[in-house]
């Protein structure tokens, strides 16, 4: 990177010695090279660092994601095989009580082989015809920790084509009482909203997959107490073997194996051992969407690691791990950064202070030099020309009506009832007014005609133009018809003010300027005893403003007002 020295810009003397301003160049040219090189080389160690720091982040995210996935594997590996190792007892034990089948669950120890468990039952298919007798059977073998009340009623009553009722059950959780034990899972709404069911699609897609369903409590409205909750569902089949074909399974059909989990359970215990992640668990349904079953942790704010993995534990089971990506990757990276930076910003910063220090004081005494003329000449409100430089103005103006054939002319505007402005809205709203204002008059008049601004609510007007072309009585006229459209304040909370000027016109050449403004002051103050929101031109029937009561003769062509009221008041 060079820079250019130039004159123009740098403030240098255009004289300065052609020798003298080669070598500035050159060693410009040098130090801003050192110095772009650095900060490269500045911003690639910094860049190289931070992708390091992060890349160590990443790894050990990668590490504790694994470990958390095969946890969860193994857990949900164990559960499968213990509901696998139940619809192997059902089938082959036909006599098998619940009774029995508790004293299994005891010796397997399942609170502690299988934590997350809730419960565990088989429901089984029966038709209206088996209704009786298969209640009597369960009312002679009850569920373990589920009393069944007499007579055997389904819950909820209703005849239906086929009832899915439980068998066998035991409940190693409260949390897994809340279903009664003769409830019918094959019903198409759910006490005691009525709401519909999703568990007789899931249990008919078992059957006809011959794979494991899940359900997440949290799909199912009113489920007190069942919160965090995950229930799979096993098709169990008459015989060894799963049939092959989806007619074969519906007619083999015996019912299913449900097992409830409490997901955040499974899950907590792998999320507590590694601190800053959250794990979330899901379940793909064959030909279907994906359920979330569970999560567990805190999940990180900002940007984050993600890893998830499908495992196949009788059905597709999908782990998501969750990781804050935050590290001290930035900072190192910053820190890194600046150093290079900070040797390669030494010699520039030394060079700016040498070689700059005296453009940059020539800058700011010309900058401050146009200033000073700037405020001398422009009113420091509406940043028209003030009082000096419109005297000026108009001296030019009438200098150049004697060497040519002009027609020229100053205008008094004075603003109509300014006073109440303030007193109504304030100052400051006063204020904003006089800037539209000026803004308005500078849009209003031609571009060889002037506009400045004499105090208070007053502005000067200058003319001039070609003989037998637009005079200044027509460009009062224009003002007016400008000062009917209302003005906008920058307060929004005052809306549009209406604001009518009055105007006293000088026409023709003086013996200077001073007179021509005094002539149009005269005529501005008639204009404004003659009603206000109208111009009068200076003539013989207006006074001078001496007060002596003769016609000025200087331009007079006779006296000629126009005046009307305003629209409404400002």
């Amino acid at each position: 990177m060079a820079t250019r020295w130039d004159p123009e810009v740098t403030g240098e003397p255009a004289d300065l010695a052609t020798p003298v301003r080669g070598r500035l160049r050159l060693w410009n040219a040098v130090v801003c090279i050192v110095f772009a090189s650095g900060m490269v080389l500045s911003a690639l160690g910094a860049l190289g660092w931070h992708t390091h720091v992060q890349d160590q982040a990443g790894a050990a995210f990668a590490r504790d994601a694994s470990a958390v996935s095969t946890g969860v594997s193994s857990a949900l590996a164990r559960d499968e095989d213990f509901v696998a190792i139940q619809r192997g007892g059902i089938l082959a034990l036909p006599t098998l009580s619940n009774h029995e089948l508790a004293k299994w669950f005891q010796s397997l120890g399942i609170e502690h082989r299988y934590p997350g468990g809730v419960g565990f039952g088989f429901v089984q298919r029966v038709l209206p015809s088996q209704l009786a007798a298969f209640g009597a059977q369960v009312l002679a073998d009850p569920p373990i920790n589920e009393p069944v009340s007499t007579p055997y009623a389904v819950f909820p009553a209703g005849r239906r084509s086929q009832y899915c009722l439980q068998r066998f059950g035991i409940a190693t959780s409260p949390a897994a009482r809340v279903i009664p034990p003769t409830f019918d899972f094959c019903s198409a709404t759910i006490p005691p909203d009525n709401g519909p069911s999703p568990i007789p699609s899931l249990l008919t897609q078992a059957a006809d997959t011959g794979q494991i369903t899940v359900l997440a409590a949290g799909a199912i409205a009113k489920t007190k107490g069942l919160g965090g909750l995950f229930v799979v569902f096993m098709p169990v089949y008459d015989g060894v073997t799963t049939p092959p074909t989806a007619g074969g399974r519906r007619d083999l059909l015996h019912g299913w194996i449900v097992a409830t989990f409490n997901g955040p359970h499974v899950l907590r215990s792998e999320a507590a051992e590694h601190a800053g992640v959250s794990v979330s668990l899901s379940f793909k349904e064959p030909g279907s969407g994906v359920v979330a079953v569970a999560s567990a942790g805190s999940p990180p704010t900002g940007p984050t690691f993600t890893r998830s993995q499908t495992i196949e534990a009788g059905g597709s089971w999908i782990i998501k791990v969750t990781g804050s990506a935050r590290s001290n990757a930035l900072p190192q990276a910053l820190w890194v950064g600046a150093t290079g930076a900070a040797l390669s910003c030494m010699l520039l910063v030394l060079f700016v202070l040498l070689t700059r220090s005296r453009s940059m004081a020539l800058r700011l005494v010309d900058k401050r030099t146009r200033q000073l003329r700037h405020q001398a000449l422009y009113d420091w409100l509406t940043d028209l020309p003030n009082r000096q430089l419109i005297l000026d103005r108009a001296e030019q103006m009438l200098m150049r009506a004697q060497r040519h054939p002009l027609l020229v002319g100053a205008l008094f505007v004075d603003l109509d009832n300014f006073k109440d402005v303030n007193d109504t809205f304030g100052h400051h709203v006063g204020d904003q007014l006089l800037r539209a204002v000026a803004v308005r008059l500078a849009e209003t008049l031609r571009a060889n005609d002037s506009v400045g601004r004499l105090g208070g609510d007053e502005f000067v007007v200058l003319a001039e133009g070609e003989l037998g072309g637009i005079g200044p009585e027509l460009v009062a006229e224009r003002i007016l018809t400008a000062f009917t459209r209302p003005f906008t304040v920058e307060d929004e909370r005052v809306g549009p003010l209406s604001i009518r000027a009055s105007i006293g016109v000088a026409v023709g050449a003086r013996d200077g300027a001073a007179q021509l403004l005094r002539d149009a002051d005269v005529a501005l103050y008639e204009a404004k005893a003659r009603g206000k929101h109208g111009y009068v031109v200076f003539g013989a029937e207006v006074p001078t403003s001496a007060g002596d009561g003769t016609v000025h003769p200087a331009g007079a062509t006779g006296a000629h007002v126009r005046s009307e009221r305003p629209a409404g008041p400002a």
